[in-house]
């Protein structure tokens, strides 16, 4: 493997990393994935455990 398709690779994963969080971002202040299950105690690491036993 050359650098340059070790870069082209990175760049791939962070455009699709940032997709995807940016997607998530979106939902979450529509309150499509987080809204409906989350206790009113505002703690991030509590939320998304919730979202993983939704699934």
């Amino acid at each position: 493997m050359t650098i340059k398709d070790k870069i082209e690779i990175g760049v791939f994963f962070a455009a699709c990393a940032v997709a995807l969080v940016g997607t998530m971002g979106f939902l979450w202040k529509r309150g499509d994935i987080y809204g409906p299950i989350r206790r009113g105690d505002g703690s991030a690491s509590k939320t998304s455990t919730d979202f993983r036993k939704q699934l």
